[in-house]
């Protein structure tokens, strides 16, 4: 499947399983640059929540993300959610609400009751970053403004 292809399935399963808690979706690493190499890179997506989700909806997601990824093994994606408030007050590390990688597949396929969620990730602040930069916005609802503050005052408005 192309990756076009496989984004689209992917936004329109989060559209409907998150409604109207879906902020926006975000491609960054090398599919948004022009890199993606399929079968060796990872398919990086961001993506923001207004409120904190149940665990009915995370697991609708993460079985979401499964079946996308058996009808195409080839698209490897890792994907972390993120609430709209820790991105407008970041902190660091950065809090998350679920995340899916191919680290976690087996445990995710494995067991049902089996979440990567409400954790703290230190590389988080370098993907918001690399968004930032270079990423592409697949889906938006509403206007997000996250900033990162670094040690020495630097700051990154993200958009």
């Amino acid at each position: 499947m192309k990756l076009q292809t496989f984004l689209n399935r992917f936004v329109a399963n989060c559209k409907t399983i998150l409604e109207k808690n879906l902020v926006g979706i975000y491609l960054h690493g090398s599919a948004a640059k022009g890199c993606y190499q399929r079968g060796i890179s990872d398919i990086d997506i961001l993506i923001v929540v207004m409120k904190r989700m149940d665990i009915k909806t995370k697991k609708a997601l993460i079985a979401s993300i499964l079946q996308l990824d058996a009808s195409d093994p080839q698209n490897k994606l890792e994907r972390s959610i993120l609430l709209q408030q820790d991105l407008e007050q970041f902190q660091y590390p950065t809090p998350f609400q679920l995340h899916y990688s191919e680290a976690h597949k087996e445990k995710y396929m494995m067991d049902n009751d089996y979440m990567c969620m409400d954790g703290l990730d230190e590389d988080l602040a370098a993907h918001i970053v690399d968004t930032r930069h270079r990423g592409v916005c697949c889906m938006v609802r509403r206007s997000v403004r996250f900033s990162i503050r670094s040690k020495i005052g630097i700051i990154f408005n993200l958009l």
